[in-house]
């Protein structure tokens, strides 16, 4: 049973929450609101969740396929390609996961007459296979391309209802409101992944190194990777300082000024036990709370 990890289940339930909440809380409640029905609804909703689960745990398969002989090194204890499952049923089941995610995007983009949505799925499965063959391991490039799908995962929902959002913009003044905290939790999601992914490099630099890798900590060094991830947290700081305050502004509720400070203790935490840090295997607790930090972010909606 191990072997369900391979598609890293807590993370896909991390992906569909996101996007069932930004869905149901942020898009629809305005949008109903201003008497305009939402494209993605009912059963609508569920298969544009699943397709980006399906996209997420086949990227997730293909990528152990690609580091079966790395994880050997970097994490021995949690291995499956190679060890409990072969590779030839890895590839079945990531082809597999592939061809189901295709049907469903086409027949939501034939359904809901939205062909952008048909158009990403492809363009998505060949990136996240292009970021596992070739680009995981290059300087900064395989860790923006995590950190876009990531940002990803909630922008494409505001694609999904494009059409209603643009009616929304003329008919209501809550869309100032709308944009200012869904474009600041797709910011938010790129720049605190791509800290968590520099976070990972470090811990993962020894094994790198010994295949060839090219990660920003192996290219330059365990300190200057702790400089740059913690200027990054601290420009995820201001960014959360201002998005607080402008919805404080906008929207009028002092929770999101209560949410901003406990990100804003957390990522101090994070900064601190980065700042202590003298080897790599010490900052595995810091990639835990990171995890912890992006949830409570991608989940302020609940609290707005």
């Amino acid at each position: 049973m191990r072997s369900i990890n391979l598609i890293r289940p807590v993370n896909l339930i991390i992906i569909s929450l996101a996007q069932y909440v930004v869905h149901k809380v942020l898009l629809t409640s305005a949008l109903v609101e201003n008497e305009i029905q939402p494209l993605l609804s009912g059963s609508y909703l569920l298969l544009f969740i699943s397709v980006t689960v399906i996209l997420a745990a086949s990227s997730y398969i293909i990528n152990d396929i690609y580091d079966s002989e790395l994880d050997l090194v970097n994490k021995p204890n949690n291995t499956f390609v190679g060890k409990t499952i072969s590779k030839g049923i890895a590839l079945l089941l990531y082809y597999s996961l592939v061809i189901i995610g295709l049907i469903i995007a086409t027949y939501l983009a034939y359904n809901l007459n939205r062909m952008p949505l048909l158009i990403i799925y492809p363009f998505a499965v060949v990136t996240l296979h292009l970021y596992s063959s070739n680009f995981k391991k290059s300087l900064l490039i395989g860790n923006i391309i995590v950190s876009v799908f990531c940002a990803f995962v909630i922008g494409i929902v505001w694609i999904g209802e494009s059409e209603g959002i643009t009616h929304l913009t003329l008919k209501s003044e809550s869309y100032r409101s709308l944009r200012l905290l869904f474009w600041g939790m797709v910011i938010f999601a790129f720049v605190s992944n791509l800290i968590r992914e520099l976070i990972k490099d470090v811990e993962d630099m020894e094994g790198d190194g010994q295949h060839g890798g090219r990660t920003f900590p192996v290219v330059y060094g365990f300190s200057q990777a702790l400089k740059l991830i913690k200027t990054l947290l601290f420009f995820l700081g201001i960014l959360i300082v201002i998005w607080s305050i402008s919805l404080y502004t906008v929207v009028g509720n002092s929770t999101s000024l209560i949410i901003g400070s406990i990100l804003l203790l957390i990522g101090t935490y994070i900064f601190r036990l980065i700042n202590r840090s003298t080897a790599a295997q010490e900052l595995r607790k810091t990639s835990q709370l990171m995890k912890i930090f992006m949830i409570i972010g991608l989940l302020y909606p609940l609290v707005i």
